[in-house]
């Protein structure tokens, strides 16, 4: 009985010691992960941007296809605004 004792207290300190090296690891997984939100969100915004300038849209309704994408695009869907090519090509020309 003794002896389970003692392998269970070095199973214990292993398992310990591996969470320890995990929680720097996890560190840099979680700097990694807002990296790739911020870069994601930064790219949405400029696609959202330039749909937007896209249909004659400024950027109130940028903002608006950013964070309610899914009424905002129904509003341009149904809206009598036309697609411009030119404005479009423009944006991304700037």
């Amino acid at each position: 009985m003794e002896n389970f004792n003692e392998e269970e207290k070095k199973s214990n300190k292993s398992v310990l010691k591996n969470l320890s090296e995990n929680k720097s690891n996890n560190s840099k997984v979680k700097v990694l992960k807002y990296i790739v939100l911020i870069a994601v969100l930064g790219v949405t915004i400029y696609l959202m941007h330039n749909l937007a300038k896209a249909f004659g849209k400024d950027a109130g309704f940028t903002v608006g296809l950013v964070l309610l994408n899914t009424i905002f695009m129904l509003i341009l869907a149904f809206d009598k605004s036309e697609y411009q090519l030119n404005k479009a090509t423009e944006v991304v020309n700037e």
